[in-house]
């Protein structure tokens, strides 16, 4: 019916929605007879989602769903999130937000920050579809012509107002559920979880004064500037609209060139010092921090700082992600160059290639699985990934790397490539990172001097704990 409903649909188009639809029932099938045993063996091991079918199936329906959305057929796609999101399918007319009960197999479906990407989504659809019903609404209620009266549109006004503002609420109650729920237990990444409370238009603070918020506790996550006094901060709460901490930023006013290319993927191009209409917009803040435009005079400190003549790289912090490969491999990964480390019992399928460069389940972020026992009572589990597993292994390694000098963190960073060097040379294997590494040695330990252990404890810290979101 959905495929006859729309006309317009491409055959390609055609062929995905169909095999979206059959995965969506599918999954649907498959949570509501899966034996409690068998989803209590794949919760344990929730590294080996991308292994199973069902994991496979979900992402399949997950990467249908902008199709279904640019074709407008939300019904279908609330269908598909809410599967992603409770393991069962939302069907009827009077399609609503609701939680749902979620099926012991909705966790490992998706990923956090797909889980997060998720409800977001499902917000969008659901105001499309009341924005979809009250205008269907006004077209059924419309007079005709000859009986049209002032009374009428009065009270066709007064239905469509009604009609957005009970829409309004739904969406609002459904964001603040959600935010109880999945605040406590870290399901979702915290930038999914400001994202929901944006929709409160309320401050973050106040969002989350009564809740307990883990991943901020974890990782020391501000929800608002310090600088703030009590009196601000009382106005603040007290007005309509939505606030968090913001970090200190430069900007710079530049005026871009026209681009040929037209529509959301063309990027801004500038003249750069050599005139050359070239460089990007990271070119471009590169320059300025070069030449001493920035930072403004009004944000630096201090005679001892330094204005012009800075170097930097535009790489998407690749050269922390390299820093932190190269200096937690053997003591925290367990990647000794050989993986022959020794494994507990049922850690096994960790480590299931010699040329992995970490385990399966550092891309399982922290957080809280919800069990409901026989007796309706609630219990709370650690989902068993990475920094859950080496928990204090973690803490030992990061207290280090924080009493750590620069020279140490020059010095560590150089005895770990060595090591691997000398490994490769004696057993004649190839390491694809590894001349990388050496060639970028220097600007490596010069980056790692330059932020310090502080700086990068707390950065690895967010990588153990949901390496897939904070990479």
């Amino acid at each position: 019916s959905v495929l006859s409903a729309c006309e317009e649909l491409t055959e390609s188009e055609r062929i995905v929605i169909s095999l979206a639809i059959c995965s969506i029932y599918i999954l649907d099938a498959r949570s509501q007879f899966i034996e409690k045993a068998e989803a209590s063996r794949m919760v344990s091991r929730p590294s080996l989602r991308h292994l199973w079918w069902e994991g496979c199936l979900a992402y399949i329906v997950w990467d249908c769903i902008p199709i279904i959305e640019r074709r407008e057929l939300y019904s279908l796609a609330i269908e598909a999130l809410h599967v992603l999101l409770y393991g069962c399918v939302a069907i009827g007319d009077n399609q609503s937000l609701g939680m749902g009960d979620r099926n012991p197999l909705a966790p490992l479906l998706l990923s956090r920050r797909a889980r997060g990407k998720a409800l977001d989504r499902l917000v969008i659809d659901q105001t499309h579809l009341n924005r979809r019903r009250i205008s269907q609404m006004e077209v059924d209620t419309a007079p005709s012509k000859t009986g049209e009266t002032k009374s009428s549109k009065k009270q066709q006004l007064q239905l469509k107002k009604k009609a957005s503002i009970e829409a309004a609420s739904e969406v609002s109650s459904f964001s603040e559920r959600v935010l109880h729920q999945v605040v406590r237990s870290s399901m979702i990444a915290f930038s999914s979880i400001r994202g929901l409370a944006r929709r409160l238009k309320r401050p973050l603070p106040n969002v989350l004064r009564n809740v307990f918020c883990l991943e901020a506790q974890e990782l020391g996550l501000r929800l608002e500037n310090d600088s703030k006094t009590e009196l601000e901060k009382a106005r603040e709460s007290e007005n309509k609209g939505y606030s968090d901490w913001t970090p200190i930023t430069d900007k710079a006013i530049a005026n871009a060139l026209d681009n040929e290319k037209e529509g959301a993927g063309s990027r801004c191009i500038f003249v750069g010092n050599d005139s050359s209409p070239s460089i990007n917009v990271e070119q471009l803040a590169m320059e300025c921090y070069e030449e001493g435009s920035l930072p403004a005079s009004d944000m630096v400190s201090g005679d001892s700082a330094v204005v012009g003549g800075w170097v930097g790289w535009h790489d998407e912090g690749g050269y922390v992600r390299a820093i932190f490969r190269v200096l937690s491999s053997a003591p925290l990964l367990g990647v000794d160059w050989g993986c022959s480390s020794s494994l507990a019992p049922g850690d096994e399928t960790l480590f299931c290639s010699p040329y992995q460069g970490a385990p399966f389940d550092l891309h399982v972020g922290f957080g809280l699985n919800t069990e409901i026992d026989d007796s309706s009572a609630i219990a709370h589990s650690a989902i068993p990934g990475f920094y859950v597993r080496q928990r204090q292994k973690i803490e030992r390694f990061l207290n280090q790397l924080t009493e750590t000098n620069p020279q140490g963190l020059c010095d560590a960073i150089f005895r770990a490539i060595e090591a691997r060097l000398i490994f490769g040379l004696d057993n004649n294997r190839k390491d694809p990172s590894l001349e990388r590494d050496l060639k970028n040695l220097r600007t490596l330990s010069f980056i790692a001097a330059g932020l310090g252990g502080q700086l990068l404890a707390s950065v690895f810290r967010c990588m153990v704990f949901d390496y897939r979101h904070y990479r």
